[in-house]
């Protein structure tokens, strides 16, 4: 599993990080492999791979440097977990709980958190953003103000207030 070779070749070929075996028709393939076909978006594998792996949820995939791949997405080797501040999103930028293909910036007002739509926040592996509500402002892992990048909010104290996407009260 994980090598391939054409018709009448002598020795196997162990498959490229990034591609998958195959039976030359795109079908997996963990024996009697007679190709190898690159990940496709929000996919990838390691060396020797008889299947490409769709990326987690709060992950997104990476080359080999563990930066993220650009259009066409495909070839990725690992996923790497979306860090504080971040989300994971399609090719098309949008939030995305699985087969992530990069990270984005919670923006002004916004948190991260962990379910596309919630608001639970997280400050790691977050699939989506969700704004502030009014009476909270948007902070850090450590509770500090954050505008830009918050992952998570925290309430006004007594006396003060906030309208809804504040990043202070």
């Amino acid at each position: 599993a994980g090598y391939y070779s054409a018709a009448g070749a002598t020795v196997c070929t162990q498959v490229t990080a990034g591609y998958r075996a195959t039976n030359g028709a795109g079908d997996d393939a963990t024996s009697a492999a007679i190709a190898q076909e690159i990940c496709t978006v929000g996919t990838f594998s390691a060396v020797g791979a008889t299947a490409c792996t769709t990326a987690q949820q709060g992950y997104y995939t990476v080359d080999a440097n563990g930066a993220a791949l650009s259009d066409p997405w495909e070839g990725a080797v690992a996923e790497a977990q979306a860090g504080e501040g971040y989300f994971t999103v399609d090719q098309n930028g949008d939030a995305a709980d699985s087969g992530a293909v990069g990270v984005q910036q919670a923006q002004s007002g916004y948190y991260t958190v962990t379910t596309l739509g919630g608001t639970t926040a997280t400050a790691a592996g977050a699939v989506d953003e969700a704004q502030a509500a009014a009476g909270y402002y948007t902070v850090d892992s450590n509770d500090a103000s954050k505008d830009g990048g918050a992952s998570d909010v925290e309430p006004c104290a007594a006396g003060y207030y906030s309208s809804t996407g504040a990043t202070v009260c």
